[in-house]
């Protein structure tokens, strides 16, 4: 992550929400029933995903949880499968910015990852 704010500091992620419906309205595609309720389905799977990173990363680091949120990201919005985009820490701030290059830090990254994973997956009702 980045901010104009060089003490901006923590992680959060990001889902869907409805923006993916603005995204398909904005590009002229229509959405039918059945596509309304895949998509609603796969927006609300990434959102658990995302909450099941940020659990994961609060179990690994002590530091600013900035939350949940919903994101007009295409990479979210055009996303047929569950997906989340992930802001680990800043780089902007001196020291988050220097953390992330240790391999500690990385490994701890890569552990909250796999537990996130594990949790969603472990969770999953199709």
């Amino acid at each position: 992550n980045s901010s104009g704010n060089p003490e901006a500091i923590g992680f959060e992620s990001f889902w869907a929400g409805d923006y993916w419906k603005k995204d398909l309205e904005k590009a002229n595609i229509d959405i039918d029933e059945q596509t309304l309720e895949r998509r609603t389905r796969t927006a609300k799977l990434g959102e658990r995903m995302a909450k099941c990173f940020n659990r994961s990363m609060r179990h690994y680091f002590d530091v600013l949880d900035r939350g949940v949120k919903e994101g007009d990201y295409t990479v979210l919005t055009r996303a047929e499968v569950p997906a989340v985009v992930l802001e680990m820490a800043f780089l902007t701030h001196a020291q988050e910015g220097l953390d992330v290059t240790k391999t500690t830090t990385r490994a701890k990254i890569i552990n909250a990852l796999v537990e996130a994973v594990v949790r969603y997956a472990s969770d999953e009702v199709l």
